[in-house]
């Protein structure tokens, strides 16, 4: 990659371009600081419910086929995904018709119809969504374990909302929460691929996201967990298997142990050959799915084992993960092992670099959630830094009793961590 540029017009948008000389697409992606922990219980839901909406239609693509077709006459695709702390909308194309795309998350963002009829018809449409995650525990788990370790909080709630929220939602909370929310101050605007770092660039992004002055006065909200004890949270119901996540609190996103906790992670149930994988799979035969799942947000975090198994063998499942969190931090990791993981993390993201939407996620985020932006070979260099000791002292800081925290869907009400 060439040099990667940034830039704030003078409406406070954040601006990031990233060449790929090689590519000859680009993606461009929008993040909005809009997301299900600056939500009011009344108004859950509403960030997912409003990603949606923006695709039935805006200014000068009146309708969802209009879009549709717009996308499609120059064989791109465009998506969105909403999460706890932010929005996403994105268009992939070819360079040669970077203009267009520009032009459509401009409007996706800026100018979207929301039409009354559009809204009836789609709240159907998330209502049905939700049910079809009840009826997938091995997808809803990682919900009711958040739940569990953010309780009292927006962070603890489902990204879908509440059906009697869905059901409620109008235009008007729709209006109001797009122009509080949507304002360009509160975006990351990142341009990725075979893209020039020209005027020619600048000027197209100033025309079609500069001339709106928007600007909204706003108080980042934050959370404070103390646990002090063990959570558990069982969710009783008539499935196949029982669907559990069980693990540790940790840190936020900018924790001083970001990159041992990473690392932690991968020994731990990232790949075919880690410690869960080997231990509850390759030996037992006790889970067809199983390994590591881990969030940071802002002010927490977790790190957990994600498994799916029969319900007669989740406590021995539970076992089995606590005689690894607990060798972790008894045992000094040998040198090959953390070589592996180490090597195994890079891999990894060198080949998500491949794809201008992962280059352009990565530093779109960055730069949203942290205001500054991380060098890639700067990020490698930290993994390659962590020593077996430092695996040791994290383990010890966090796979402690009071942190724990487990989720499980299925027949057993009695499990025990």
């Amino acid at each position: 990659m060439n040099k990667i540029k940034t830039n704030t017009f003078k409406n406070n948008l954040q601006t990031i371009y990233i060449p790929i000389p090689s590519a000859k697409s680009a993606t461009v992606l929008i993040l909005v600081k809009a997301g299900t922990r600056y939500e009011q219980k009344r108004t859950n839901g509403i960030s997912h419910f409003l990603e949606h909406m923006v695709f039935k239609g805006t200014k000068n693509f009146p309708s969802a086929r209009d879009l549709a077709v717009a996308v499609d006459n120059i064989g791109g695709e465009f998506n969105a995904f909403t999460s706890k702390e932010y929005t996403g909308f994105y268009v992939k194309s070819a360079v040669e018709h970077l203009d267009l795309s520009l032009k459509i998350i401009s409007e996706l963002v800026f100018s979207p119809l929301l039409p009354k009829e559009e809204l009836e018809r789609e709240r159907g449409v998330i209502l049905e969504e939700i049910k079809m995650y009840e009826d997938d525990p091995g997808v809803n788990i990682y919900d009711y374990f958040e739940e569990v370790c953010f309780p009292h909080s927006s962070l603890g709630w489902d990204t879908k909302g509440l059906p009697k929220n869905i059901h409620n939602l109008q235009r008007k909370d729709f209006t109001d929460y797009l122009d509080y929310m949507y304002s360009p101050n509160r975006m990351v605007l990142a341009i990725a691929g075979g893209i020039k770092t020209d005027k020619r660039m600048h000027d197209l992004v100033l025309k079609y996201f500069g001339q709106n002055q928007k600007q909204v006065i706003f108080t980042e909200n934050s959370f404070t967990f103390q646990q002090t004890e063990p959570k558990i949270k069982i969710i009783e119901k008539d499935t196949q298997q029982t669907h559990l996540i069980y693990g540790f609190r940790t840190e936020g996103r900018l924790s001083k142990d970001r990159y041992i906790l990473l690392l932690l992670a991968t020994i731990l149930g990232s790949g075919m050959s880690s410690r869960f994988f080997t231990e509850i799979r390759e030996k037992r035969g006790l889970a067809y799915a199983v390994g590591t799942t881990r969030n940071n947000y802002k002010e927490s975090g977790y790190l957990a084992l994600k498994a799916d198994t029969s319900h007669h063998t989740a406590q021995q499942v539970l076992e089995l993960a606590n005689v690894e969190f607990e060798k972790i931090k008894k045992k000094k990791i040998g040198e090959k092992e953390l070589k592996k993981a180490k090597e195994f993390i890079k891999g990894h993201m060198l080949l998500g670099f491949e794809d201008s939407m992962e280059v352009a996620d990565f530093y779109a985020t960055d730069l949203l959630l942290d205001n500054k932006i991380r060098d890639i070979d700067a990020v490698l260099r930290k993994i390659d830094q962590v020593s077996s000791s430092d695996i040791l002292r994290v383990a010890n800081k966090f796979f402690i009793e009071k942190n724990k925290n487990m989720a499980a869907i299925g027949k057993n009400k009695n499990l025990g961590i």
